[in-house]
């Protein structure tokens, strides 16, 4: 896989209610830039700083993400706040465009393939 467009980056706290449904909301917005652009390919890097959620976060990612075009990473950093946690996930990101996200945050349907355009 050439190196993704875009990074999508997360920074999230034993939320699994809200992460789940805002990777679905990516899932499926991806999905629909799939239809148009096959060839574009993204990352999730995720920085979470509860002790044990990488299963979480990674069981999460797996029941949504089964696409070849997408690249996931998990990380648990110790909690020294948002800023740090954003600055962390950001650093290990190697997308051309960085989009720093909080779990419960949304996709529309169309909001992706409007970047894009």
């Amino acid at each position: 896989m050439s190196s993704p467009l875009i990074s999508f980056c997360f920074a999230t706290i034993h939320r699994e209610g809200e992460l789940y449904h805002m990777l679905s909301s990516l899932s499926r917005a991806i999905k629909n830039v799939n239809e148009m652009h096959p060839s574009i390919n993204y990352e999730i890097v995720i920085n979470d700083s509860t002790e044990g959620y990488q299963q979480i976060s990674s069981d999460c990612l797996s029941s949504i993400f089964y696409f070849s075009n997408v690249s996931t990473s998990i990380y648990s950093t110790k909690a020294s706040g948002i800023d740090r946690a954003y600055e962390f996930v950001a650093s290990k990101a190697v997308g051309t465009y960085i989009w720093l996200l909080s779990d419960d945050d949304e996709f529309l349907l169309d909001s992706l393939a409007l970047i894009i355009q």
